[in-house]
């Protein structure tokens, strides 16, 4: 194991902590001296000739691999007589699973963008000349970036399919619930593989339960209880999606990730899964979501999650379906701090709440920052670094919210990436502009909106309850709102010498309200209490309609 501060390859890679660890290796974070940034590092045990040349060889494919939803592999090595090593992006943000684990079932307005991205990676994947079959999708391999993008992760070693022996060289991830029956043994694996895995995934993230074990279904042919028996909120376009992808048999699930998509955005085929399912009596009581229930104080927790632990992807050669190149993958902005609410019992869009910024402490995970690393800011272009695409793509008119805005910016923004949904947002308003924070994206972070027309996200350590209200003991203001913000952006805006200098003081305390959001291909809309809509572009401009 190698130990925290220890250098690699002459002293670019820096040791920093371990993430995880397996039977054959380990994944660090590092820091990389010659990128100055922090990465993750894959250590591989299998120091034998073969596994090195396989390595070699599968490395330098990854690495001219190029996808938003994937991470990059920066470099590779070997240390001889210890292991080889794979450089990738360090992803910050938390995986789905922990996100399951800490809020219950997730609403299908908030997954569905995320898993429309995770599809754009697979068919980025799958539509390779050697296409690449990742063989672990599920929901501890999917984490949302603090600004809102989802990334597939876990994926970094490729194995290598044989047609001439008809084996697969290496071992094969198995995680039970996700993978389906090819998987085990010495099945072969294709594209449909992953369609299981996805559509295992969307199952639990959904309903909150992990599905039954896919050779169990096969063997002692134990059922599978549909969605909406866990779940009635969930929809029967998005349930029939699920069921047919999860077909044990891969003639009866969708035959690419492509065609799951297209299904789950309703522009597909009509969905008729081949199996009879359970459905039993009475649909069960919709899970309530743990962050959602009226009368309750509501944490919403910030961490910096690690990156993904085991790479498993397999390299297939020939033999494949077509599958169609993939669209541009869509933005999913996010944004900010953390919010504890006490919602009134009568609390309605429109009616205020009391929110302050808190983050509960979390067990078992320790936030270690880093004292060399530069400031953990997400910078975005300048509004006018990169021109707005001006034509009007051919889509859905928007209804609801946010219609009228949509109707002045569609050749700007483009079209909606599903429905408009509510949540709740903290917001504070500055000499020079505003932050925001919206449920649940937004973790250790804010959305700071400049008067120049820009906007950026910062991250920040979260701020911990209990801790003193005003902690900026070189501000030049009294320790009182206003004109000095609080809590958790109180320590952003002290800490981060942009947001101070940028906003200037508070000029009111922050305040917490159930807002709408919506996301669209090119930014993300948010509709405030007082009935100000605000349109964020992906090139870091922003107007008020």
């Amino acid at each position: 194991m190698l130990g925290s501060g220890q250098l690699l390859q002459h002293g670019r890679y820096r040791i920093d902590a371990l993430l995880g660890q397996g039977g054959m290796g380990a994944v660090y974070r590092a820091w990389d001296a010659s990128l100055e940034m922090p990465v993750a590092i894959k250590e591989n045990l299998d120091t034998s000739a073969e596994a090195q040349k396989q390595f070699s060889r599968e490395a330098r494919l990854l690495a001219q691999l190029s996808h938003p939803h994937l991470p990059r592999v920066i470099d590779y090595f070997f240390i001889p007589q210890q292991g080889q090593y794979l450089v990738m992006d360090y992803i910050a943000g938390e995986d789905l699973e922990s996100m399951v684990q800490r809020l219950g079932p997730l609403p299908e307005a908030y997954v569905l963008p995320w898993l429309m991205q995770i599809c754009d990676a697979l068919n980025y994947l799958h539509s390779q000349p050697a296409p690449i079959i990742h063989r672990d999708v599920k929901p501890a391999n999917i984490k949302i970036r603090p600004d809102g993008q989802a990334m597939l992760v876990d994926f970094g070693i490729a194995k290598i399919y044989d047609p001439v022996l008809s084996t697969t060289i290496g071992a094969k991830a198995i995680t039970p619930g996700y993978n389906p029956p090819e998987q085990y043994g010495d099945g072969n694996t294709d594209a449909r593989s992953d369609v299981y895995a996805l559509g295992a995934t969307l199952y639990h993230v959904l309903t909150g339960q992990r599905p039954p074990e896919s050779v169990r279904r096969m063997v002692e042919a134990i059922p599978l209880p549909t969605p909406r028996q866990l779940n009635p909120r969930i929809s029967p376009l998005v349930e029939q999606s699920i069921l047919r992808a999860t077909e044990v048999a891969t003639s009866q699930r969708f035959q690419s990730v492509a065609a799951l998509r297209a299904a789950l955005s309703g522009t597909g085929a009509p969905v008729t899964p081949g199996v009879t399912r359970v459905t039993g009596g009475n649909a069960a009581p919709a899970p309530q979501p743990r962050w959602f229930i009226p009368a309750l104080v509501i944490g919403v927790i910030a961490l910096l999650a690690l990156t993904g632990l085991g790479l498993s992807a397999l390299l297939k050669g020939g033999g494949r379906e077509a599958v169609a190149t993939p669209a541009a993958p869509s933005a999913t902005p996010v944004v900010a701090a953390v919010v504890k609410a006490t919602l009134a019992p009568e609390a309605t869009p429109t009616s205020p709440l009391s929110a302050t910024l808190a983050i509960a402490p979390v067990p078992e995970i320790t936030l270690t920052l880093e004292t060399t690393s530069p400031p953990l800011a997400t910078p975005l272009p300048t509004a006018t670094s990169v021109p707005r695409a001006t034509s009007t793509p051919a889509c859905p008119p928007v209804s609801g919210t946010f219609a009228g805005a949509w109707a002045t910016v569609q050749g700007e923004i483009g079209c909606a990436q599903g429905n408009a949904y509510s949540g709740l947002i903290a917001e504070e308003n500055f000499e020079r502009g505003k932050m925001f924070w919206r449920e649940p994206v937004d973790y250790a972070q804010a959305l700071v909106l400049f008067n120049n027309g820009t906007w950026r996200i910062f991250q920040h350590s979260p701020y911990v309850e209990g801790s003193p209200d005003f902690t900026c003991p070189d501000a030049n203001t009294p320790a009182q709102c206003p004109p000095t913000p609080r809590r958790g952006f109180g320590m952003m805006w002290c800490n981060i010498s942009e947001i101070r200098s940028g906003l200037g003081n508070a000029t009111d305390c922050e305040r917490g309200y159930q807002g709408t959001m919506q996301t669209f291909d090119r930014g993300f809309m948010v509709r405030s209490d007082s009935g100000a809509t605000y349109v964020f572009y992906n090139d870091g401009s922003w107007a008020r309609r």
